[in-house]
């Protein structure tokens, strides 16, 4: 059986504070915990996304 450590993390954008909460196994890496927040934070919003434009790579 392994410990799970349950996290809260929020951003602030414009002063709108929005937050999420995640959970992860104890001792996660801070790429882990950053990866879980994103991941937590993109169910709380809505996440769009526009083409600018495009060109050929050479």
């Amino acid at each position: 059986m392994s410990n799970i450590e349950h996290y809260t993390g929020y951003i602030i954008v414009k002063g709108v504070r929005i937050q999420a909460d995640f959970e992860l196994p104890k001792g996660s890496t801070k790429e882990q915990q950053d990866s879980a927040f994103v991941g937590a934070l993109a169910q709380e919003i809505e996440l769009n996304y526009l083409v600018l434009g495009e060109y050929e790579k050479e």
